[in-house]
């Protein structure tokens, strides 16, 4: 049963129109969705309360957790004691070393001689915003585009 005043043929619109009207259905979607969400909420906590009071309420499952709290807390303090020792091992250790070393500079012929370039190209490669660089197949510079 189709109704001759609506007119459907998706193929005859473009990708832009068609992606578009999508993206714009998902919004949609998204914002009627997103007007539920009090009411999901709602729900949520309804149904948390619920089963809260069913496993520790009714079945009694507070008792379990606080025969367990004290190995909980233990537990956390060893790991927490663990890492602080740790922490000031390595604060003791590496205190006044300094690990970073300042590289060499390196000059400005020393890198046109591993490029395989005279220094003034290089000179004048460098005080370019824009360059394009054509490696070969050995992975040296074939030829430099500058713009």
């Amino acid at each position: 049963m189709s109704n001759p005043l609506i007119i459907d043929k998706p193929h005859l619109q473009n990708y832009l129109q068609r992606y578009g009207w999508g993206i714009v259905t998902f919004i949609a979607w998204m914002i009627y969705v997103y007007l539920w969400m009090p009411l999901l909420t709602l729900f949520a906590w309804w149904l948390g309360y619920k089963l809260f009071h069913i496993h520790f309420i009714e079945l009694n499952g507070a008792a379990g957790l606080f025969d367990k709290l004290a190995l909980y807390a233990t537990i956390i303090l060893v790991l927490s004691a663990t890492l602080i020792i740790w922490a000031c091992v390595e604060q003791l250790r590496f205190k006044n070393v300094q690990r970073r070393k300042v590289g060499t500079a390196v000059s400005l012929k020393d890198v046109a001689g591993h490029h395989a370039l005279n220094e003034h190209q290089l000179t004048r490669v460098r005080q370019k915003k824009t360059i394009q660089v054509v490696f070969n197949e050995r992975g040296s510079i074939d030829k430099i585009l500058e713009f």
